[in-house]
């Protein structure tokens, strides 16, 4: 069992960018010396991919499958027999999670089917996804250096970050108090920054309370 204590900044968590469905906070930064893109640039993509969407039938996105209550992964569900997920591709009733039903609703009003893939967190946030997927979902916090490589929709819903200890725990009792301490989190993830000092967050003032911690990293919050 654990305990929960003293909540420390607030993180946007959205959407990444979907053909047509919103507009974007902001368009990927070129690089040096390369000219800028044309202003409707983004839209005449956005206008393209949605159009493939729309022909094929479905909208592939990319999740977590091991994120509740975001999303997870449904043991033993049968796909449905008119399903056009194929390959790895899992349609949605082999997850839950109201990230799953955000996506799902995205595709119907779309007029398709949503089928979702699960490749590493390191592949989502490195950008260049090659057409392997649409759009990912799944709680992904806004920073600088994510708008540079993709294009996010406004948040949808935001949530505070909390550190946890043992239930019988008597020392640390606020989040300074782990200040120069070992603290576990998920690998990649804005905790990681938060903890290096580094995080940023564009609108957000964020107080590093925890100082010269080491950080341990782990592939996923979920045990």
């Amino acid at each position: 069992m654990s305990r929960l204590f003293k909540y420390v900044a607030p993180l946007l968590v959205v959407l990444l960018v979907v053909a047509g469905c919103a507009a974007p906070v902001a368009a990927p930064a070129a690089p040096a010396g390369d000219a800028a893109a044309p202003a409707d640039s983004g839209s005449a993509a956005a206008a393209d991919l949605l159009s493939e969407v729309q022909a094929r039938g479905k909208l592939i996105v990319s999740t977590d499958p091991a994120y509740p209550p975001q999303s997870e992964l449904v043991a033993d569900a049968a796909p449905p027999a008119d399903t056009k997920c194929s390959g790895d591709e899992k349609p949605a009733n082999q997850f839950t999670g109201f990230d799953i039903d955000t996506a799902a609703e995205i595709a119907k009003r779309l007029g398709v089917e949503v089928c979702f893939v699960t490749p590493d967190w390191t592949l989502i946030t490195a950008g260049g996804w090659a057409g392997r997927w649409d759009l990912s979902i799944g709680s992904m916090t806004i920073t600088p250096e994510r708008m540079e490589k993709l294009y996010f929709s406004q948040p949808y819903y935001t949530t505070p970050a909390a550190f946890f200890v043992h239930q019988d725990n008597t020392t640390y009792t606020q989040p300074a108090d782990l200040s120069g301490k070992k603290v576990g989190g998920c690998s990649g993830c804005t905790y990681e920054a938060y903890i290096d000092g580094t995080l940023s967050i564009p609108g957000e003032t964020i107080d590093f309370v925890v100082t010269d911690a080491e950080f341990a990293g782990y592939d996923t919050d979920v045990p």
